[in-house]
């Protein structure tokens, strides 16, 4: 380029990103950044117990989350829940103190003895429209408030 030209594209282009909005620039980065997330969420095969909650990014983005330990470990599979510490053989099996299957999220949710926080969930839930047993992506997106009520009022180290 010649010199001219340069300044003159300089120039132009100084006020051509002065004449774009602040906010217009963050949501084509929240955009660019959501189709991101979406791309990889789609193509990993990891996570797959909290994409049988959430199973479109979108979906968890809309949600404001209060996140606690109880909560993160219904979500994710990770945390005290003895299939969880058998297979980092912190506990030689992976079996319930109920006696009646593997403790993971699925029994702590749908079958372990917590009988009363269960209720609780259970009538929450048809109070959402639902009719209980519901998979988990409803329970992840249209009743996550009271996922994450149950997911709180158990105690998991009793579970242990």
């Amino acid at each position: 380029f010649s010199s001219r030209l340069r300044k003159f594209l300089d120039v132009d282009l100084q006020k051509c990103y002065n004449k774009i909005l602040l906010s217009a620039i963050k949501n084509q980065l929240v955009t660019a950044s959501e189709e991101k997330w979406k791309r990889e969420w789609e193509s990993t095969s990891k996570g797959l117990l909290t994409k049988s909650f959430f199973q479109r990014v979108r979906e968890r983005l809309k949600l404001n989350l209060r996140v606690s330990p109880n909560l993160t470990t219904l979500l994710t599979g990770h945390g005290r829940l003895n299939a969880y510490f058998h297979r980092f053989k912190i506990k030689t099996n992976s079996m319930c103190v109920c006696g009646e299957g593997d403790q993971t999220v699925d029994h702590v949710i749908y079958d372990v003895k917590v009988k009363k926080e269960r209720e609780v969930l259970v009538q929450s839930v048809s109070k959402c429209g639902e009719v209980w047993p519901v998979p988990k992506h409803v329970l992840g997106v249209k009743c996550i408030k009271q996922l994450t009520k149950f997911a709180n009022s158990i105690d998991l180290d009793e579970l242990q």
